[in-house]
């Protein structure tokens, strides 16, 4: 029976359009797993047919579930549930199912994201005798406890179990795993401007460093330059120094893929050369270089450091 459990559960699964086909790239926001448990209410339930009567059940039941959550709106979600005791007209018995589900949220606040969810169930009353699958639909409330802990209430429809309508209200805790708060992007200039006037006769500086602390330099997860006040001094000084020339290198911190984080640090390299030539800068004078995540200057283990590591450097030559 056990086996047979579980593929009605992967069959359902297949089923379902994959919930990576709704996840669209949302920021810096990192996508996690999620576990937890419920406890549920049946709402009384419409069997269909007249060879059966019955009053519905009003019991306490639970549930375990694990999700994967691509973004702040879209998430995927399998769940085990043992429904309980159902009357349907042919009579009554112990009905469990597994569901997988698309959940669709929108958060209100920091605290509150409403969602809907749709999905498939496969069930299978207590001797496995009576078995077959379902469609499902639902909405509810998550809330944001703590950082990692958030409690869901949800209502959720499944459509025909042994010929039943099914209603049940749940109330949910669940721990997420490896979540992070999406990052604010920022950066800070930090320039010895006493010295770039120093020696604007003898301008080989050894470098000006942007680093993601303060200010905003490019849009959130974007190469797109948000903030050019850091550049203005670069912009000054090429102009009075003509044979200086620079190398501009970009680097960025750990979070997330490997090659992501290398694409992503030559392209904000570009992005600055783009406004040192859009500046009238010639473009002979500038080489750009990414170097990912391979060049930390702090830890990656806290923000702080992260933020430091998230930076664009131009040298001089």
């Amino acid at each position: 029976m056990l086996t047979r459990y579980l593929l009605i559960i992967l069959f359902t699964g297949s089923a379902l359009p994959p919930a990576s086909v709704f996840a669209a790239q949302n920021g810096d926001f990192v996508p996690f797993w999620y576990a937890g448990i419920s406890v549920a209410h049946n709402v009384d339930e419409e069997t269909k047919g007249d060879s059966y009567s019955h009053n519905g059940l009003n019991a306490i039941i639970d549930g375990l579930h694990l999700g994967y959550q691509f973004n702040s709106y879209v998430m995927t979600e399998f769940e085990f549930q043992y429904l309980g005791d159902i009357a349907t007209n042919q009579g009554r018995d112990d009905f469990r199912q597994g569901v997988v589900s698309v959940k669709l949220g929108y958060p209100i606040t920091d605290e509150f994201t409403p969602y809907i969810k749709a999905g498939g169930a496969g069930w299978s009353e207590n001797e496995g005798y009576n078995y077959g699958f379902s469609g499902i639909l639902g909405g509810g409330l998550l809330y944001h406890a703590l950082e990692n802990i958030v409690f869901n209430v949800e209502y959720q429809y499944t459509d025909d179990i042994n010929y039943t309508d099914h209603q049940r209200i749940s109330l949910g805790i669940s721990w997420r795993f490896g979540y992070e708060n999406p990052r604010i992007v920022t950066v800070e200039k930090i320039v010895e401007v006493e010295k770039v006037v120093k020696v604007r006769e003898e301008p080989l500086l050894e470098h000006i460093v942007l680093t993601d602390v303060q200010g905003a330099q490019f849009n959130n997860d974007s190469s797109e330059l948000s903030n050019v006040n850091g550049l203005l001094s670069v912009v000054e000084l090429l102009t009075a120094n003509p044979s200086v020339n620079i190398v501009i290198s970009g680097h960025t911190d750990n979070v997330g893929r490997s090659s992501y984080n290398q694409w992503l640090s030559e392209q904000r390299a570009e992005s600055v050369a783009m406004y040192l030539t859009y500046r009238g800068i010639d473009a002979h004078r500038i080489r750009t270089v990414g170097y990912g995540e391979l060049a930390p200057v702090a830890t990656n283990e806290t923000a702080e450091g992260r933020a430091l590591n998230r930076r664009v450097v131009i040298g001089f030559e």
